[in-house]
């Protein structure tokens, strides 16, 4: 019978008698040691990919608005000190609220940086995908970028798009061209991070292996936290209606009741969740899954600035399916960015051509 023991120290026999002896940790020798059973390592697992949990796009999302919150005040305080009184430039400026919002997207950006790498130990730039693409993909992804611009602008003709969106406000001759430089290059790179970099891995991965009790349980703060937080916003704007004598309104009312009704809830919704997850699994569709929702998200998040309208929502979703699509096919991110930027680069170059070079935005804004 083979036993786990060491030969006997006057053993004549050595590694370098058996030079595959020296390279494994774990050896069976047989009684009359003539003759070696190795045991060879088993092969490593693949690395998990996406690298992250799901809770750990919930902290990375929490530190962007953090951070968001934290430029913005902090240049509120800082702005009266640095800009003349007299001048033109406030807190409620349109450039003022972009370079804020910019440095805040680079915080969040920073801080998901630094907790991947530290936390998960590997290379960054890797984990999220950002790897190069060749030639011939560029000119082909800017083309598929015109393309979905012109073919979602006429789309519009057929659905019912109000003439006049809260964005549209936000243009005149004086933020146009940094309007542009934040929508062409800006934007679309925080966005892509955060959408197809971080939430669609993180998706496909919870619809591939079904989401655990446990792992449900794990986002009951972070629910608690958003429903807080959207009360004390919805409670903030009934306090300011009432101080100016408005009426309240009852979508305002609804918000409250809602958020409220859901950090009630929030564990049993969760474990249903969970459930549903398990069940999705079983299908083995999770690619698929991951594309949509991330798509619908993505058109959910845009639609303070296009007035809660389904058929401008419906029109964004539709772009961040085929931007999933797009990163899910190449597996770069780097792909999705450079659709996603011409896309945008296309739109403010037609703008451009209807206000005669940003100069006449009176058909754009009432």
């Amino acid at each position: 019978m083979a036993t786990l023991s060491r030969p006997p120290h006057h053993s004549s026999l050595s590694t370098h008698h058996f030079p595959l002896i020296a390279q494994h940790s774990s050896l069976i020798y047989t009684s009359d040691l003539t003759t070696f059973d190795v045991l060879a390592p088993s092969p490593l697992p693949p690395p998990r990919d996406p690298a992250w949990r799901g809770i750990d796009v919930g902290v990375v999302l929490i530190a962007t608005v953090f951070c968001m919150v934290l430029a913005l005040l902090l240049g509120a305080i800082l702005l009266p000190i640095v800009v003349p009184m007299h001048a033109a430039f406030t807190a409620t400026d349109t450039r003022f609220m972009l370079v804020a919002q910019t440095v805040g997207f680079a915080g969040g950006f920073g801080f998901a940086a630094l907790w991947i790498t530290r936390l998960y130990e590997v290379p960054f730039w890797r984990a999220i995908h950002w790897t190069p693409l060749r030639g011939e993909q560029v000119w082909r992804l800017a083309l598929l970028g015109v393309v979905l611009s012109l073919g979602l602008q006429g789309l519009e003709h057929f659905l019912p798009i109000p003439k006049k969106l809260p964005i549209d406000r936000l243009f005149t001759p004086q933020t146009a061209w940094l309007l542009t430089l934040y929508g062409v290059v800006i934007a679309p790179f925080f966005e892509e991070f955060l959408f197809r970099g971080l939430i669609y891995p993180s998706l496909r991965r919870t619809f591939a292996e079904g989401m655990t009790a446990a792992e449900a349980r794990g986002w009951e703060p972070f629910v608690w936290l958003g429903a807080l937080s959207t009360m004390a916003m919805a409670g903030i704007g009934l306090l300011l209606r009432h101080l100016r004598g408005d009426p309240a309104t009852s979508r305002l009312r609804m918000i409250v009741v809602a958020a409220l009704l859901i950090a009630v809830a929030a564990r049993p919704l969760l474990m249903l969740l969970a459930a549903g997850t398990r069940a999705l699994s079983r299908h083995h569709h999770a690619q698929l899954f991951a594309i949509v929702l991330t798509g619908i998200l993505f058109g959910l998040v845009h639609s303070g600035q296009l007035a809660n309208a389904w058929a401008p929502v419906l029109l964004l979703s539709l772009v961040g399916i085929i931007l999933t699509v797009v990163r899910a096919v190449t597996n770069s991110l780097v792909a999705s960015w450079l659709v996603h930027s011409i896309y945008n680069g296309t739109l403010f170059g037609l703008l451009f051509l209807g206000t005669h070079g940003f100069h006449n935005f009176d058909k754009l804004v009432p």
